[in-house]
């Protein structure tokens, strides 16, 4: 735990805030009620190794606050096999972890959701940064429309350990080739 603790300093995280965000993760997954799947199908004492493996290539971030989670569902064997904010291809594994099979199936929700979403900005912000042709691209600084219990846990974005706000504005209408981001009013012009 206090290694756990000393990592997510590294990274500039807050430690309490993490585990407060992890706690209120699971008990947002269990509903006020336990994991009654598990409980009625497998045993008590079934012991299982589990591995966290990306699905496809991309930057990877999170890792440590994955570590929380299964620190906080009692899983405290587990060995997290990549650097965070690592590049990584499909089918990397990225942390592998043994325990109490009903602890690791309590922790593989949450832990899955904070990994994807926080190695989604990543791979997202990396892209950008390595697609454009005058540098890294210039963010607005705004409101984020994400959940604020998520703001403190998100990455940074590229390897200069800058935070993603704090990139510079300029062009700030350029989106990423192919980006799915569209504008909801798009300008027509009048010859």
């Amino acid at each position: 735990m206090n290694q756990l603790r000393d990592n997510l300093k590294t990274l500039g995280l807050s430690p309490n805030h993490i585990f407060q965000q992890v706690k209120d993760a699971i008990s947002e997954d269990l509903a006020g009620g336990e994991d009654i799947t598990s409980i009625s199908t497998i045993s008590e004492t079934q012991v299982s190794t589990a591995e966290f493996t990306s699905r496809s290539a991309g930057v990877v971030s999170g890792l440590h606050v994955v570590a929380a989670v299964l620190e906080y569902c009692g899983i405290n064997h587990y060995e997290v096999l990549v650097d965070e904010g690592s590049k990584v291809t499909a089918g990397k594994v990225l942390i592998r972890a043994q325990g109490n099979t009903q602890k690791l199936l309590l922790a593989e929700r949450t832990a899955l959701n904070f990994l994807s979403h926080l190695s989604g900005i990543s791979t997202l912000v990396n892209t950008w940064v390595e697609d454009s042709p005058q540098g890294p691209p210039r963010l607005h600084r705004c409101t984020p429309r994400r959940p604020a219990s998520l703001r403190a846990t998100e990455p940074s974005g590229n390897e200069a350990g800058r935070r993603l706000f704090d990139i510079p504005i300029r062009n700030s209408r350029r989106r990423p080739e192919g980006s799915a981001v569209q504008r909801r009013h798009p300008r027509t012009v009048d010859h």
